[in-house]
């Protein structure tokens, strides 16, 4: 019983770690978007680290953030997983890490392509010494591509003809 839940719960995060999905094409230009998803897990909330490093080859379009929990965490200061990519400005996307289940709701913050993004606990957890501190953290980063059929600029308008 024991192995069989075990290889269950690797089939689980192989899938859900290669989930790609299509859509129809974005407003404006052909081509496809692709929906990916960016899993993690966090062992604990505390102390601040790098969960995760990602490097997009092509521009993202992060769409939506979540963080699931074994339970509810009990902490005077709220733990905060951040999204971020170095530049200027940075670009940041975060979750404040409240209940068992939490959830950015729909966002849209793009990422440039091969400019390192990472995945990370900025804000540690301040828990009280009997907690329950937020730990074993199944983190989904929901984000989307587009390829092909770049909507393009209208062609310039003729010029007037000379003498009117």
């Amino acid at each position: 019983m024991k192995h069989s839940l075990v290889i269950t719960a690797v089939a689980i995060l192989m899938y859900v770690t290669n989930a790609t999905a299509q859509a129809a094409a974005p407003p404006g230009g052909g081509g496809t978007v692709q929906v990916q998803l960016w899993n993690a897990f966090v062992p604990l909330f505390a102390p601040s680290f790098t969960v995760s490093t990602l490097t997009p080859d092509a521009a993202i379009t992060v769409t939506r953030i979540q963080v699931q929990l074994p339970n509810i965490p009990n902490c005077k200061t709220e733990a905060v997983l951040e999204v971020s990519q170095a530049g200027t400005p940075a670009i940041v996307s975060s979750l404040t890490i409240t209940s068992a289940t939490n959830d950015s709701g729909s966002i849209s913050v793009g990422y440039a392509a091969s400019v390192p993004i990472t995945m990370s606990v900025s804000t540690p957890a301040q828990c009280g010494f009997f907690g329950p501190w937020p730990a074993l953290g199944n983190v989904v980063v929901q984000y989307s591509t587009s390829s092909g059929g770049a909507a393009k600029a209208p062609p310039a308008a003729a010029p007037a003809p000379a003498g009117s």
